[in-house]
C-alpha cells in the first residue's frame, strides 16, 4: 500500500508534476543567475569606462 492512498497512475502523475515544477525552478534560478552576471558585468565595464573618461579629461 503506498502513502496517501494513490493508485499507481495518480502517483506517477503527481511525481511527473513535481519533476516539472523542479525543472522550472531550476531553469528560473539558472536564468536569473545569468542575468545577474550580465548586469554586474555591464556595471563594472561602465565603471571602468567612466574612470578612464575622467582620467583622460
Amino acid at each position: 500500500m503506498n502513502p496517501n492512498n494513490l493508485n499507481p497512475s495518480e502517483a506517477e502523475a503527481a511525481k511527473q508534476r513535481a519533476d516539472e515544477l523542479a525543472q522550472q525552478a531550476k531553469r528560473s534560478t539558472w536564468t536569473s543567475g545569468i542575468l545577474t552576471t550580465i548586469v554586474i558585468a555591464v556595471i563594472l565595464i561602465g565603471l571602468f569606462y567612466w574612470i578612464a573618461y575622467i582620467r583622460t579629461s
